[in-house]
């Protein structure tokens, strides 16, 4: 089956889904204000890249976006903050 849009081979996107989910539990699931906690406390810390990705379970390009997104757009983590008290 092939994405209507792009022609990608979505059986390949499945597949590769859960290779990646094998490594990497939370690979290609939402990002919670939790994690987003946990991945600011951690960097802060100044934990490695390769801590960054096991303590949160997402590959390591999920953890350097992630990071780059928090950086320009701080408010991500106030927001999320505040939805969940």
């Amino acid at each position: 089956m092939r994405c209507p849009k792009c022609n990608f081979n979505l059986d390949t996107l499945a597949r590769r889904q859960k290779e990646a989910q094998q490594v990497y539990p939370k690979a290609f699931t939402t990002w919670t204000p939790d994690d987003d906690r946990k991945l600011r406390e951690l960097a802060e810390e100044g934990a490695a890249l390769d801590v960054l990705s096991k303590a949160l379970g997402r590959q390591p390009s999920a953890i350097k976006k992630r990071l780059e997104l928090l950086t320009y757009r701080p408010s991500l983590i106030s927001s999320s903050a505040s939805s969940t008290t």
